[in-house]
């Protein structure tokens, strides 16, 4: 690193930021929610795609929100046991959303997010805004990279 120049050390440093940030929004998100929803952080993930993709395999809620499908199925089976998921009648290995599911979500939603209006303040509506236009910008990229 000592050779390298100024401009490459701002940008490591600036990935290298974001990415502790993500580490410490999954840690707090997922200590809020487990004090206040009783599940955790993957588990409310796991719900949001079961929500917004109906009758999502396990395999496919796996490539949804980048776990591995074994993380999946042992979280699938605590959400099950609580009656926030059901399998899909008519078949075996599609997952959906019980009531009790769909309520916790939107109760999880609105802690998790008030929570990080506590810490970040007043204009934490535009910041988040802000970000969620330029993650929405760079994440078709990173995809499209990635399937290069």
């Amino acid at each position: 690193m000592k050779n390298m120049q100024a401009k490459e050390t701002l940008h490591i440093t600036g990935i290298f930021s974001v990415h502790k940030m993500h580490f410490l929004i999954n840690k707090y998100a997922d200590k809020v929610l487990r004090e206040n929803s009783g599940i955790s952080f993957s588990q409310f993930f796991i719900l949001v795609a079961v929500l917004q993709k109906k009758g999502i395999s396990q395999s496919e809620i796996a490539q949804y929100i980048g776990i591995t499908e074994a993380a999946v199925s042992k979280q699938i089976k605590s959400l099950y046991l609580n009656d926030f998921i059901a399998r899909k009648a008519s078949q075996k290995n599609q997952t959906i959303l019980t009531i009790k599911g769909q309520k916790i979500v939107e109760t999880s939603y609105r802690v998790v997010e008030n929570s990080f209006k506590k810490i970040f303040g007043v204009k934490f509506d535009a910041q988040k805004n802000q970000i969620e236009k330029t993650v929405s910008q760079m994440l078709p990229l990173l995809e499209k990279a990635l399937e290069k």
